[in-house]
């Protein structure tokens, strides 16, 4: 009895379990150029620079999320060009400009609840 149990919930987790390459799966993609947030000022010019590069993709997602809800960074297109300014007190931050990017989203509708969706 307790086999039959166990086989049955392990059928039915797998069956329920998310699947990233469904079938039905659909995303729509978007193109986008942006300016990223600029580093923090910085005593140097290069430790600028590699803060700005460094934060890239996580300042491009953040871009991909002002168009809605549920957009997510898909690639980097063009890491774009370096723009650095330096302050009266020889301090220096830098900013990538004209990055573009491809943001996606699920489709809306096109995930239903696997296996179930027909039944249901």
């Amino acid at each position: 009895m307790k086999k039959y149990i166990y086989i049955c919930t392990v059928i039915v987790l797998a069956a329920c379990s998310p699947q990233p390459n469904a079938p039905g799966t659909k995303y729509d993609y978007q193109s986008k150029v942006a300016d990223l947030k600029p580093s923090l000022w910085q005593k140097d010019k290069d430790t600028a620079l590699a803060k700005a590069k460094a934060k890239v993709r996580k300042y491009a997602n953040s871009e991909c999320r002002t168009i809605d809800y549920g957009w997510t960074l898909n690639e980097l297109k063009n890491p774009g060009e370096t723009r650095c300014e330096e302050r009266a007190d020889g301090k220096f931050r830098c900013q990538l400009a004209q990055v573009e990017m491809e943001c996606r989203r699920l489709s809306p509708g096109s995930v239903g609840m696997g296996p179930f969706s027909k039944i249901l």
